[in-house]
């Protein structure tokens, strides 16, 4: 499995730089794409983890803006102070966004 992970990571990667992006670089790539299969395998108050990762650059979250922000239009928050990521705060996460309020951006294809 790790061979597949830093494959698939270097995919990933590369077709963020292409779109423009410095960061993030290839092993934190690799790190959130092994954190998010070992949470696929654990659940959560009974119920198995579905989610998706959303790549969205601090200094610029939100690249092309609309003119006039609706109330149901996606928004970036950030945390007031900086937590660890685990596979444990993952899945937490993953189950506390609802699916309409996730990420809604356009999907990274990888293989075309």
């Amino acid at each position: 499995m790790p061979d597949l992970v830093d494959r698939l990571a270097h995919q990933v990667a590369s077709r963020i730089k292409e779109l423009g992006f410095d960061e993030p670089n290839r092993r934190v790539v690799g790190t959130l794409l092994e954190m998010a299969y070992l949470g696929t395998l654990r659940s959560e108050e009974g119920r198995f983890v579905k989610g998706s990762l959303t790549f969205a650059s601090p200094k610029r979250p939100d690249v092309d803006p609309p003119f006039l922000r609706r109330a149901d239009y996606p928004a970036f928050s950030s945390f007031e102070s900086p937590e660890i990521l685990t596979v444990q705060t993952l899945v937490k996460l993953a189950r506390a966004i609802d699916r309409w309020s996730g990420s809604k951006e356009k999907r990274l294809s990888i293989g075309d």
